[in-house]
């Protein structure tokens, strides 16, 4: 029996694949904040009839918004989003991220010894 919904967070499938409605909803909320703010200037610019004015702000309006989706990609954005706007993270609620199988392993702590041994190694080293 196979359901609507096949991803599962263990795959590799992207979040933007396997929720493509929580992609769009995200760039046209970061698109209307961007354009939002740059409005009156490329209103502005457009209605004195200077398109290259306008074009610069419309310019402008989709730097801010790559700024804006760039920061939005950030793991500890989405973090926060999870907890306290679930409705914009990158994967729902119920799914979480995949454990990494191969976690980065920490180095053992010096020994006394090895920090000897160090020590008499630099202090041969010629100057």
């Amino acid at each position: 029996m196979t359901t609507a919904h096949t991803h599962r967070a263990d795959t590799g499938v992207a979040t933007q694949v396997a929720h493509p409605w929580r992609a769009v909803l995200r760039t046209v909320l970061w698109a209307v904040v961007a354009f939002a703010g740059m409005a009156p200037l490329i209103y502005q610019a457009a209605a004195g009839e200077d398109p290259a004015l306008a074009v610069g702000w419309v310019g402008t309006a989709l730097l801010v918004l790559g700024a804006i989706q760039r920061v939005m990609a950030l793991p500890v954005v989405d973090a926060w989003l999870r907890l306290y706007l679930p409705w914009l993270a990158a994967l729902p609620a119920q799914e979480e991220r995949p454990k990494d199988d191969h976690p980065v392993s920490t180095p053992a702590p010096l020994t006394d010894a090895d920090v000897r041994a160090t020590h008499a190694s630099v202090d041969d080293e010629p100057a």
